[in-house]
């Protein structure tokens, strides 16, 4: 009754908005180190928190081949931490006229299209020339 008490106890406080200390990581825990399946209402708590931990750990490296930059217009970048600054081979940037979430968007895709294309071709040029795309 432990674990089914914690469950219905942390679902009444979700959904009457109560405030209250998340016992999902401790389940989450718990049910990791007895190598049980995650119940499905811990499974957004357990790839949150994986995702947090690698963000904590990663360190972006410089890519030195060529690349494509596509950049939404109101897009910002921090210092040393983001594409232009990690891009250290021949690169293009590309302003689109769009939000970064726009951008995928089929309405938008016409916008980079053509450049995308461009540098798709140029690309299998240089490969079909002895020139090797460095590994990613």
């Amino acid at each position: 009754m432990g674990y089914v008490g914690f469950v219905m106890k942390d679902r009444a406080a979700d959904r009457f908005g109560l405030p209250h200390v998340s016992i999902k990581p401790m389940l989450m825990r718990t049910a990791l180190a007895f190598g049980m399946r995650l119940p499905v209402f811990l499974r957004s708590t357990y790839i949150f928190t994986v995702y947090g931990r690698a963000l904590g750990e990663y360190v972006p490296r410089p890519y030195t081949g060529p690349a494509l930059l596509l950049k939404g217009d109101t897009r910002t970048y921090r210092l040393n931490a983001d594409w232009p600054q990690l891009l250290t081979g021949p690169s293009q940037l590309f302003t689109v006229e769009a939000e970064h979430l726009q951008m995928p968007d089929g309405r938008y895709i016409p916008l980079w299209a053509e450049p995308l294309k461009g540098a798709l071709v140029e690309a299998q040029q240089r490969a079909g020339n002895g020139f090797a795309l460095p590994p990613v």
